[in-house]
């Protein structure tokens, strides 16, 4: 499963910002097989970071596609949908007792701030 790799990519503009994240991003390949190997309908999978920076599984080598350095994935349609759907999101607050005072409005200020 040599090819059973991804591939991390980035604009110029962006590459002091991204390189200390590769080794990070690389980490996501043993994710993408696993997601890979149980769902046999699975041919892609992006990961892409608000600094310019993506993963892509498989990887590929890019034939007449971008130039190198001048793709960004905060400009395709996967990257900006997952900003724009709507989330289901669940928000648990611990009230026991230790949730006394400053600790509770604390929790209830920022489970507000995810809604």
């Amino acid at each position: 499963y040599a090819w059973l790799a991804g591939a991390t990519r980035a604009g110029t503009a962006y590459y002091d910002t991204i390189v200390p994240h590769t080794a990070l991003m690389r980490e996501l390949d043993a994710t993408f097989v696993r997601n890979w190997q149980r769902d046999d309908t699975i041919r892609w999978q992006y990961f892409g970071t608000s600094a310019g920076a993506y993963r892509l599984f498989p990887a590929y080598r890019d034939v007449g596609g971008c130039a190198p350095g001048t793709y960004d994935p905060r400009f395709r349609p996967w990257y900006a949908a997952s900003l724009t759907r709507a989330k289901n999101v669940v928000v648990v607050l611990d009230k026991s007792g230790s949730m006394r005072g400053s600790r509770m409005r604390h929790a209830i200020e920022a489970a507000n701030t995810v809604l």
